[in-house]
């Protein structure tokens, strides 16, 4: 149970970065700055947070289960998309990371839009991946015991982060575009 505490408490600072993150590259885009310094250290540290967050969870989901039997726990959805989206956030982290390289040198070709897509779905990987295990992190740490509360809470997170996740991914795409000089403003 320690290990879960340690791993919600690391969870909400990832979450914490990750809004910081989000914060100063929408800062970037609205005023076309850019720091790379700074996009370094947020990218940085929000990625060793994340990878730190993914390997002690995989620890404990191997750890909680009985190796010795091929029968699995019965895995509700939510868990399941939890996992899903941090497979999914494990693969893409690296591209993302790369992201401004690789859309710059594939500008008008196919590659470009398969990299947007990609890019699109990270982002709403992290954000359903967030919505659904925060509630949960509070639970771990006793921050959160009434379940009403925690499904409403859940509710609006989804929400939120659904279309957070889709209007800033729509956002950036054109301002990619714009950047790249596809689009003349």
């Amino acid at each position: 149970m320690k290990l879960k505490k340690i791993n919600a408490v690391l969870a909400l600072i990832t979450t914490a970065f990750l809004i910081c993150h989000l914060g100063y590259n929408l800062v970037t885009y609205v005023l076309f700055y850019y720091n790379p310094v700074l996009s370094m250290i947020s990218g940085i540290l929000i990625a060793t947070c994340f990878v730190l967050h993914g390997v002690l969870a995989v620890f404990i989901v191997i750890h909680s289960h009985d190796s010795k039997t091929v029968e699995y726990k019965k895995l509700n959805l939510r868990t399941v998309i939890q996992r899903i989206t941090a497979a999914v956030i494990m693969v893409l982290l690296p591209f993302h990371a790369l992201e401004m390289a690789l859309l710059s040198k594939n500008i008008g070709n196919a590659f470009y839009v398969v990299l947007e897509v990609l890019r699109f779905a990270f982002y709403l990987s992290v954000m359903l991946h967030v919505c659904l295990s925060f509630s949960n992190a509070l639970v771990t740490l006793g921050l959160l015991g009434d379940m009403k509360k925690k499904k409403i809470l859940d509710r609006i997170l989804l929400v939120v982060a659904i279309l957070f996740g889709i209007c800033f991914g729509i956002y950036v795409t054109v301002m990619h575009l714009i950047i790249f000089g596809v689009i003349q403003v």
